[in-house]
């Protein structure tokens, strides 16, 4: 029966890293597709703007107060 419990226990942490691996994975897969959506509205207004002669000083999606959020 001791067994049978830790045997459970296991299995139970095993299945709750799992479940945390898959939210994860799907977490970025949705936040990946949420920064190309982000980026293609913003080639599109930068485009409409080349195309029309508009002036357009939005920054990119990946700039937040004034700086870069890529990687160094």
């Amino acid at each position: 029966m001791v067994f049978a419990a830790i045997f459970l226990d296991e299995k139970r942490a095993e299945s709750r890293q799992e479940g945390h691996q898959e939210g994860k994975e799907e977490g970025i897969s949705e936040g990946i597709a949420r920064a190309d959506l982000a980026w293609r509205e913003w080639n599109v207004r930068r485009m409409e703007a080349a195309l029309t002669g508009a002036l357009f000083d939005e920054p990119p999606p990946d700039f937040t107060n004034g700086h870069s959020n890529e990687p160094a």
